[in-house]
């Protein structure tokens, strides 16, 4: 999937992804980007 990672000064990532990991502080966070569909992510 094609991701795309902005701060407020710069792009910090574009191109493609299969999934998206997160540290917390509580502990990581893994996001699989295939199981995303965009038409349910609210608007």
């Amino acid at each position: 999937m094609k991701l795309s990672i902005y701060s407020i000064q710069s792009t910090l990532f574009e191109g493609e992804a299969e999934k998206l990991i997160a540290a917390t502080p509580q502990g990581q966070i893994t996001v699989h980007l295939e199981d995303i569909r965009l038409e349910d992510l609210p608007v």
